[in-house]
């Protein structure tokens, strides 16, 4: 991934994934659902951290939560799914897709990833939708990370309070 369409994603993805998550709607959901904390990070090749945004979204169990960045000639997509498990632990289903147009040609590259796997509440899981690029790449090569951190919230109406983990 080329600097220019990375750094039109930075541009455009900036006030979605700044904007506020929608309330927890206990009505609908129920007394317990998660909080998603889901940090998106732009590394230069050498290391250097060029731009990061943060954001939350809140869901229940089965019901997948959406990251959809979009650049000039990228689209990334990824997904995740929480399912309840016993104790703090969740299964997560992930999927993540990957358009890229290929400059010079009329073609695009796709690539998808699909994984489930147990995961503590509170531990990171990191995401690397564009691949983790090696030492003596291009100069121009950047890493897109997305590090997932999933929380349980508990319905604070009924006394119970709010739990975090």
């Amino acid at each position: 991934m080329t600097r220019a369409a990375l750094l039109i994603i930075m541009a455009l993805v900036g006030v979605p994934l700044s904007a506020e998550a929608p309330e927890f709607d206990h009505g609908l959901f129920g007394d317990v659902g998660y909080e998603f904390h889901i940090f998106a990070r732009l590394f230069e090749q050498e290391g250097t951290q060029v731009w990061n945004s943060e954001f939350v979204r809140r869901t229940i169990s089965g019901r997948t939560v959406t990251v959809q960045l979009e650049g000039d000639s990228i689209v990334v997509l990824a997904k995740f799914t929480p399912y309840d498990q016993d104790g703090d632990t969740v299964m997560l289903v992930a999927q993540g897709q990957t358009w890229l147009s290929v400059q010079g040609t009329e073609g695009v590259r796709y690539r998808t990833a699909f994984k489930s796997l147990p995961l503590a509440l509170g531990e990171s899981l990191f995401f690397f939708p564009l691949g983790v690029h090696a030492a003596g790449q291009s100069s121009d090569s950047m890493n897109l990370e997305l590090e997932v951190q999933l929380h349980k919230v508990i319905d604070r109406r009924n006394g119970v309070g709010s739990q975090e983990q």
